[in-house]
Order: structure tokens, then sequence, then C-alpha cells
């Protein structure tokens, strides 16, 4: 037996006949004329959905009937999704809490989803404590319990964590601030010129001795040369000057002779 429930009995008429709340017994009623009733719940027990009217008819053959309504519990399937593919996520800590702010059930998320049953029809606060690893903590969900014998839906979404940047610690720091050293271009542009410089005064110094050489050898044929222009003793263009001047004396003496003759010949 289920005790809480208002019920009342009207006749064919809709006339009351009896009204009662129900306990640990079954309700009697006698004396009823025959005909046909109604019996209504007019207040279901806290967490039963209230019942269909059933309607019954007493017979003259003296016969004890017997009507029996049944009550259905509310029930309510919560499910913890993610959401962005809204599949169940395991591992938050829930609680339902009514409008005084008791807690009336707390659960840890599965796989599947949580289901309640006989809560009172009202209104209540679904209530995250503890965020699964990896998804941020969200705000409450305020659902209502109704009357109604189908199985009530909450859902409740969780947002996964937005990946942030790793903070730098101080190895971290200091080597980000050797960083810009790290190509030293000037360095290196340097050295390269330092290098080109050293290759230039090497080339340099190469030309000048090259150079120094060159003009050691154009003194050494020089003065070679002036030393070509001395007369030597035994030189052939000495020799030919001597020739000369005994041609140009020998010449010299025949003319003097034939003159002479000449003179000689015209004397006679």
């Amino acid at each position: 037996e289920l005790e809480g429930a208002v019920l009342e009995v009207r006749n064919d008429k809709n006339e009351l006949i009896d009204t009662w709340i129900s306990g640990k017994s079954p309700h009697r009623i006698e004396r009823l004329i025959p005909g046909k009733y109604l019996l209504t719940e007019k207040t279901a027990p806290a967490g039963y959905v209230t019942a269909s009217t059933i309607s019954f008819e007493v017979t003259e053959d003296g016969k004890v009937h017997s009507v029996v309504m049944i009550d259905q519990v509310t029930r309510v399937r919560i499910s913890k999704l993610d959401i962005t593919d809204q599949r169940e996520v395991p591992g938050a800590h829930l609680e339902i809490l009514d409008e005084k702010g008791e807690i009336l059930e707390s659960w840890v998320s599965g796989n599947e989803p949580h289901y309640v049953e006989k809560l009172p029809v009202g209104t209540y606060h679904l209530r995250e404590t503890l965020a699964p690893e990896g998804y941020e903590k969200t705000e409450d969900v305020i659902f209502e319990v109704r009357d109604t014998m189908e199985i009530q839906s909450v859902f409740m979404y969780d947002r996964p964590v937005k990946e942030t940047e790793p903070v730098p610690t101080e190895t971290e720091t200091q080597e980000t601030e050797t960083e810009p050293p790290e190509t030293e271009l000037p360095e290196t542009q340097s050295s390269e010129t330092e290098t080109e410089t050293k290759m230039t005064e090497t080339t340099s110094t190469e030309t000048e001795t090259f150079m120094s050489e060159t003009n050691t050898s154009e003194t050494s044929s020089s003065t070679t040369t002036q030393e070509t222009k001395a007369p030597k003793t035994g030189d052939p263009t000495n020799c030919t000057a001597e020739v000369c001047m005994f041609l140009l004396s020998g010449m010299t003496l025949l003319f003097v002779w034939r003159r002479n003759r000449k003179v000689r010949k015209e004397n006679k």
C-alpha cells in the first residue's frame, strides 16, 4: 500500500461519495448503491506520478469489489555530455539540490546516463562540484520534474579546457635572452671582412713583392745594359773605329800621292 495519496470517489452524477488519504491498509467503502463510480487521485504521494482516473461498477449481487490504483514513480535521466561531440563524459562529480538548497542525490558520472527516481514534482538544480580532467567546470542547470509517466531528460554540457601556451621557466627565459646573439651575423660578417682584409693584405703583399721583384729585375737589367754600353777591351765597336781611322789615313796619303804625281807631270 502506498501512503499519502489523496483519493476520492464520485458517482455517475459527479457527486462526491467519499474522500480520504491512503494509508498502510486498503480503504473500505460500504453501502454503495449499485451503479458506476469514478476513483480519482487528487494528489499523488511525493515522488510519484498522479495516476489516471479509474472507472468501476457496483452490482446488486452483494459481492465485495476490489479496485486497485497503481502509481508510477517519477523518472529523470541525467546525461553529462561533451559539448563538442555529444558523448557521455565520465568523472564529473554531480549533485541535485532542491529549492531549499538541500542535496537530494550525488554521484560521479560514467559512460552511461544516470537515472533518478521518485523526485517530487518541482524545480531542481543540477550542480557540478568537480569537472572531469581536461574539462571546464560548468554552471548549474535548472530543471523541472513534471507530473508525467514519461522519462524526463536533463543534459549538462562540459567544454574541453582550451590549450594554453606553456609559461617559460627561468631557464627558458635565459635561453630566450641569449637567442639574439646566436646568429651573430655582424660578427660573422666582421670575421668575413677581416678574412677578406687579410686576404687583400696578403694579396697586396704578394703583389708588392712581385712588383719589387720585377723592379729589382728591371733594375738589374738596366744596370746590365749600362754596363754593356761602357767600352770594353776587345769590343768589336772599338775595332771598327780603328779600322776606319786606318782607312781614312790611307786614303789621305793616296790623295796626296796622286796630287803630287799630277803636279810633277805638269812641270815636265
